[in-house]
């Protein structure tokens, strides 16, 4: 495949963020149900919602990264 969902990490909310993220610039999403040939398929609407959710997330992910590395 190429590519990897980051493993989510208990300590940093914002993983699940870069989970989302990577998913959707990667294409990973539609591969990955595709390879194990899943049942369930991500219409354009569900990755509309997914990319809007992370356009939502990022200046909140960055703020977070901005601060954390502050301290």
């Amino acid at each position: 495949m190429g590519h990897a969902i980051p493993i989510a990490n208990a300590t940093s909310w914002n993983n699940t963020y870069v989970m989302l993220k990577t998913s959707e610039n990667t294409g990973l999403l539609q591969q990955l149900t595709e390879e194990i040939e899943s049942a369930v398929r991500f219409r354009d609407k569900n990755l509309l919602t997914l990319k809007e959710l992370c356009n939502l997330l990022e200046p909140i992910a960055s703020a977070r990264d901005r601060l954390q590395v502050s301290h």
